[in-house]
């Protein structure tokens, strides 16, 4: 009981670490949108003729600015690789399907004419980088025992 109780104050402990520092480098990801302020596509093709426009989604908001990079697909695959090295290790199927449905994310952005493909794209790299610079400062302060995962999936 102590070992599971021990482990699972270390993994909430790393978890809420590494969400703080994802939440820091979201600032710097909203400095780039603001720097880049590419338009999405309903701007981008807001010219177009009818029976050319977008296939737009009734009842949802479109944004106009700001596309790049897509923060939703960045989220997504920040914490879905935080899913996998944690919990996953050494599930190689689990591993997959969480990654699936990372890009599932990103391709639901661009199915809602909310992002392009690159602004996808973009966010997924900056998502992996920034789980990988998290988990850079988070083994050098805290070097935590990453070889067991928390819970044990039979197969």
């Amino acid at each position: 009981k102590n070992y599971l109780e021990y482990h699972l104050k270390l993994y909430l402990y790393l978890l809420h670490f590494h969400l703080l520092l994802f939440l820091k480098f979201r600032k710097f990801l909203q400095s780039l949108k603001r720097l880049f302020k590419a338009p999405r596509p309903v701007e981008y093709f807001k010219d177009l003729p009818p029976e050319e426009a977008l296939h737009l989604v009734d009842d949802l908001k479109y944004n106009h600015w700001h596309s790049f990079p897509s923060g939703h697909t960045c989220t997504a695959f920040f914490l879905g690789g935080l899913v996998c090295v944690i919990w996953l290790k050494d599930r190689r199927l689990a591993t997959l399907g969480v990654v699936l449905l990372c890009w599932l994310v990103g391709f639901s952005r661009v199915y809602l004419s909310q992002h392009f493909l690159a602004d996808v794209v973009a966010g997924a790299f900056l998502g992996v980088i920034s789980l990988y610079l998290t988990l850079l400062i988070s083994r050098k302060w805290h070097q935590p025992s990453w070889e067991k995962p928390l819970v044990a999936i039979r197969k």
